[in-house]
C-alpha cells in the first residue's frame, strides 16, 4: 500500500539540503558544495532556480582524467546539460524505477517550470520502505 501512495515530495531533500550552485561557479566551488551535503551530486542552476545542469560523483572522476584546473575551470564547461529529472508529484516507485532503468543513484525533482524542489537520492527510497 505505501508503495502506491508515496510521491517523490513526501520523501525527496528540500532547501538547504539541496547542492546548489550556480553557473558561474567553478569546479572547486562545485566539488566543495557536493562535499557538504553528501549527495554524490551538484544541481547547476541560474539566478531563478531553473536546473542547468548536473555535476555527479561520475562526472567528477572523469573531469580528473582530463587533468582539469580546480580553480578556473568553469563548473558549466563540465557539468551535464540534460540530466535526469522526476515531477515532485510523481510516484516514489516511479523514481525508483528511473533509478534502476539508468543505473543513477539520484534524480533531480523539478516543479511544471523546471525549477528544482527538491532531490531524491536512492537511500531517500530505501528509508521510505517501500521497496
Amino acid at each position: 500500500g505505501k508503495r502506491l501512495l508515496l510521491n517523490v515530495k513526501d520523501i525527496m531533500h528540500t532547501g538547504s539540503f539541496i547542492p546548489i550552485v550556480r553557473e558561474d561557479a567553478c569546479l572547486q566551488e562545485t566539488i566543495l558544495v557536493m562535499t557538504e551535503k553528501r549527495l554524490g551530486m551538484a544541481t547547476i542552476q541560474n539566478d531563478q532556480g531553473e536546473l542547468l545542469g548536473i555535476y555527479t560523483d561520475g562526472d567528477l572522476r572523469r573531469t580528473f582524467e582530463r587533468n582539469m584546473a580546480l580553480t578556473t575551470t568553469p563548473i558549466t564547461e563540465v557539468m551535464t546539460t540534460s540530466p535526469k529529472t522526476i515531477h515532485e508529484d510523481s510516484l516514489a516507485a516511479h523514481a525508483l524505477q528511473m533509478m534502476e532503468n539508468f543505473k543513477i543513484t539520484s534524480l533531480v525533482v523539478v516543479n511544471a517550470h523546471n525549477t528544482v524542489t527538491g532531490v531524491v537520492h536512492i537511500h531517500n527510497i530505501l528509508e521510505s520502505g517501500i521497496m
